[in-house]
C-alpha cells in the first residue's frame, strides 16, 4: 500500500492482559511500509506485563490507560 503525500494511516490496539502477544502485534505493525503510521495502544488496565510493554516502544506508539489497582 502506498500513501499520498500528507495521509496518516491510525491503528489502534485494544489490549487487556496481552502481553503474551503484544510485543509481536506492536512489531509486525511497525514493519508496515506506510509512509505515516500513527500507532495508539489502549490498555484497558491490565494487570500482567502489557503496560511494561507498552512502554517499552513509547517513543514510537501513544499509549492511553493505566496498569490495573492491585488491593
Amino acid at each position: 500500500m502506498r500513501g499520498n503525500p500528507g495521509e496518516t494511516v491510525s491503528v489502534v490496539v485494544t489490549t487487556r492482559n496481552s502481553g503474551q502477544t503484544l510485543r509481536a502485534c506492536l512489531a509486525s505493525i511497525r514493519r508496515q511500509i506506510y509512509p505515516a503510521v500513527e500507532l495508539v495502544v489502549v490498555d484497558n488496565h491490565s494487570s500482567d506485563q502489557t503496560p511494561a510493554i507498552a512502554a517499552e516502544y513509547a517513543d514510537r506508539v501513544a499509549t492511553i490507560g493505566r496498569p490495573a489497582r492491585r488491593y
